[in-house]
């Protein structure tokens, strides 16, 4: 969309992590400036146990069915097949990286360190602490070692879900499957020139780089670092944004819940019910799936579909959000829900609004020929 000039206003705090929680806190703690003592009291404070019997979960027959997540040949899943289906339906893959067009570095020889070394030691990132599902900063070098302490040795369990690195060396390693920029909103409508301007703003401003501050939706390289027995609770991601999640290292067990509207009402009331309400999510509705995968297994998590996720053991995962027209009728549903559950902006799709008008943009001038000049959205 190189001919409309359309500069959409941007917000700086309008990005930053993609689960909200039902109990997380609307503040940020930043932590990282705690002296040892210090940090150890705090540690001593919190939660110890998850609110589920993660044992139960884990066996009961309850969420065993077999007609919900597909497991197709690399060879079907085209262009046409994606038109055809509206990429409704989970689909995961046990193939090389490359029969998906994927990039992924080698698991051999590539672990939390080399994640270091190629986003910054000094890169201050939101870690979850999986007992509350609250969130706080962490430099990631302080994680980083935390990650690699023995099992016997983690005080606590912390979690890694919205480290995004498309600014970073680390972008050179890892992509999308090729699908993906086929389809997704940001390649394809977003103005081409805040790409431009947000590489000269990193390399002019501090601020913007301390603050990982983004011209354009900034969700299409996520890594996610989750050591032995993390959970994250049920959600939905955020925009009504599907996914796609490689697991380059570990395994992951995923109980996925099909977005009907019964199941989002549900949800809804569930999200609302905060910290008063522990019942499992996934047994409050009529189906819901648990699905174990390994290292190698690439999952495309469709618009709206609500899960949870649970690490058996330490995990490194690379992933993205995106939004596509294939999907539209669920990502206007999921905004709508998510305004109707209050999350705040900074658990949004960043410039959401904004990306719909760009396609709009797009839409019009397909359609017509005409295409808008100089409107800021």
């Amino acid at each position: 969309m190189d001919d409309p000039e359309i500069s959409p206003k941007l917000d700086p705090g309008d990005y930053e992590d993609r689960y909200p929680k039902r109990n997380r806190k609307s503040k940020i703690e930043d932590l990282s400036s705690l002296e040892d003592a210090e940090l150890q009291n705090y540690i001593a404070e919190k939660p110890t146990k998850l609110p589920y019997d993660i044992d139960e979960i884990l066996t009961s027959p309850d969420f065993e069915y077999d007609d919900v997540v597909k497991s197709i040949p690399v060879e079907d899943f085209t262009m046409d097949y994606i038109k055809s289906t509206g990429l409704t339906t989970p689909l995961f893959f046990y193939v090389p990286p490359q029969k998906l067009g994927m990039n992924m570095p080698d698991p051999n020889n590539f672990t939390v360190d080399d994640v270091l070394e190629n986003v910054g030691k000094d890169r201050k990132i939101e870690v979850v602490e999986v007992c509350t599902q609250n969130g706080r900063l962490m430099n990631l070098s302080d994680f980083i070692d935390y990650y690699k302490k023995p099992v016997n040795e983690r005080q606590e369990l912390l979690n890694v879900l919205s480290l995004e690195f498309s600014s970073t060396p680390l972008a050179n390693l890892v992509s999308a499957p090729a699908f993906v920029p086929k389809i997704d909103w940001i390649d394809n409508v977003w103005p081409k020139e805040l790409f431009k301007r947000q590489e000269n703003l990193l390399s002019k401003s501090s601020w913007a780089r301390e603050q990982d501050f983004s011209t354009y939706p900034k969700v299409q390289r996520y890594c996610l670092m989750s050591v032995a027995n993390c959970f994250t609770d049920y959600h939905v991601d955020f925009g009504g944004t599907s996914v796609w999640y490689h697991i380059l290292k570990g395994e992951k067990v995923f109980w996925l819940i099909e977005p009907t509207e019964e199941n989002l009402k549900l949800y809804e009331e569930w999200i609302l019910g905060g910290s008063n309400n522990s019942c499992f999510f996934g047994k409050i509705v009529n189906k819901c799936t648990r699905l174990f995968l390994k290292q190698g297994a690439t999952l495309i998590i469709p618009s709206g579909w609500i899960h949870c996720v649970y690490t058996p053991c330490d995990s490194l995962v690379f992933g993205g959000n995106f939004l596509h027209s294939f999907s539209m009728p669920m990502q206007i549903r999921v905004s709508r829900s998510e305004d109707r559950i209050k999350i705040g902006s900074k658990y949004r799709f960043p410039h959401f609004k904004q990306i719909f008008w760009c396609y709009l943009a797009k839409v019009v001038k397909l359609a017509t020929g005409e295409f808008i000049k100089k409107c800021r959205l």
